[in-house]
Formats: C-alpha cells, structure tokens, sequence
C-alpha cells in the first residue's frame, strides 16, 4: 500500500510510520518564472486526446511511476488539461487555465530520449502561453527530470512529499 504525504507534515509522517510505512522515495516539484525561451527546431505542438498519452505512457514509462504519473491517472485527468505530442516522438500534458501553466506529464519515446525532444515540445507548448509560469507538482520522484526541467529553466521548489509505502 502506498501513500504520499507533504514532507513539513511532520505528525502526519510520524503517524504512518507508526503504523508500519516507510518512506519510499522523495517526490518535488518545479517552477519557473516566464522568460523567452529559443525553440531549437520550430515543430508544432499537435494538440491529442489524453489517451493517447495515457497509452504512451504505459508502453514508454518507468513501472514504478508515482500515482499521478501512471496511464489511468492522466486518462482520468480534468477537462482542463491539455496533451500534446511533437512528432510522434514527445508527449505532455499541461493545464494552461490560471495564472501559471501547470506540466501534468512529460514523456519522451525511448529510442528519442536525450535527444532534446522533450525540451523541444516545452518550448514549443511556452510560445503558445507566452509570458506564463509553470509549474510542477511535488509529484515527480527526486533525480528523475531535475536536469530536464533545469535545462528548461526551473527550479526545484522547497515544498516536497514522501511517497510511504506499507508491505501488506
């Protein structure tokens, strides 16, 4: 069984892991203030059903994504958010309504990763919502994108949660 918890809810924390939980793993989220950004390579950002990433996502992700992060869970997101993909090769989903765009969900195909696909596709989804921030839910696992989102200029916010798990 897995949960998540802010990391400052100390007595929440101290809590679960009476009862047996362990911390997992630290989850973090990002921000970045609105800047102009240069698009690398000028490819349209195609807007695409959520399933479509929530497919993407279950034959490309990581097994152990934290929950927000797994296919039903971005199937299942809001009518406000938005998918996109790059050249059948980058996929996220952002929400654009509010004051800030929040990344729900980034994914790149395997045999494209680290290969600037995914900053490309961020880039292109901020000339869209120009003179915007971002955010990023403390929902990402620690180390996973921190020098992805840097390279698109954010910074890790001080707010983080565990993800506890208890063995059953």
């Amino acid at each position: 069984m897995r949960l998540e918890v802010l990391e400052r809810n100390t007595a929440a924390v101290r809590l679960y892991e009476s009862r047996g939980f362990i911390a997992r793993r630290r989850l973090v989220g990002f921000a970045r203030d609105p800047q102009p950004l240069v698009i690398p390579e000028p490819l349209p950002a195609v807007e695409v059903d959520l399933s479509t990433v929530a497919r993407i996502v279950a034959c490309e992700g990581a097994t152990d994504l934290p929950w927000l992060l797994q296919p039903a869970a971005i199937y299942g997101f809001s009518h406000q958010a938005r998918a996109y993909e790059m050249d059948g090769k980058a996929y996220a989903v952002i929400n654009p309504t509010g004051p800030q765009v929040s990344l729900l969900a980034i994914i790149v195909r395997r045999e494209f990763r680290r290969r600037e696909w995914g900053l490309r596709l961020l880039n292109a989804l901020d000339a869209v919502n120009p003179a915007r921030p971002w955010s990023v839910y403390p929902h990402v696992p620690e180390g996973l994108a921190d020098a992805f989102l840097a390279a698109f200029q954010c910074t890790r916010l001080p707010e983080a949660q565990y993800e506890m798990e208890l063995a059953l």
